[in-house]
């Protein structure tokens, strides 16, 4: 061999024993839900107790940028400013807390506002994702109706959107969202 190769083979093989041996083998710990199971109950969970649980888990300079950005809305055009703002609060809670479902929320939230059919059914998207992935029947019934209500106002805007329907529906079935079980699958049908 040549000395180009050895100086390559041997050069791989130390980094190889240094990654094994020195590497990190813990997997990064996972953000689930930002409802503690234990206290949630069967019932639907209110956004103020999502928004509240979810912030006793930040840092206090996180909680005071995002209490500034809440209570940036001044005089003048104030839709304008809360859709601002609910952009804002929507990708700091998606980009820099990892909390997928509040930054839904806050779409959802900017979407109403603006009337858009297309912004209304990306947060609601995105929220009916997060339900389906979510085993916490409390947070489960807060994801659905929130969703429900995005999907609502998308109908009005465009009744004649079938795929929106179908969603509709399936937040009736997998958030238990309705006394009557075949309330999700009529939408469906």
């Amino acid at each position: 061999m040549k000395k180009q190769q050895l100086i390559l083979l041997s050069g791989g093989f130390i980094l190889v024993l240094v990654l094994y041996f020195f590497g990190n083998t813990i997997a990064p710990a996972t953000h689930s839900s930002p409802v503690n199971t234990n206290d949630a109950n069967s019932g639907t969970i209110t956004t103020t107790e999502v928004l509240t649980a979810a912030k006793r888990n930040i840092t206090s300079q996180q909680l005071s940028y995002l209490t500034q950005l809440e209570n940036s809305v001044v005089r003048g055009n104030v839709k304008e400013q809360q859709i601002r703002v609910y952009r804002q609060l929507a990708a700091y809670w998606q980009d820099t807390l990892h909390q997928q479902a509040i930054a839904a929320y806050y779409f959802g939230e900017g979407a109403k506002l603006e009337n858009s059919e297309k912004n209304l059914n990306f947060a609601a998207r995105l929220l009916l994702a997060h339900l389906m992935a979510e085993e916490n029947p409390g947070m489960q019934g807060w994801l659905a109706t929130n969703a429900k209500a995005l999907f609502e106002k998308s109908l009005q805007i465009n009744p004649t959107n079938d795929s929106v329907k179908i969603e509709l529906g399936a937040c009736y079935i997998f958030g238990n969202i309705s006394n009557t079980p075949m309330e999700g699958i009529r939408k469906i049908k």
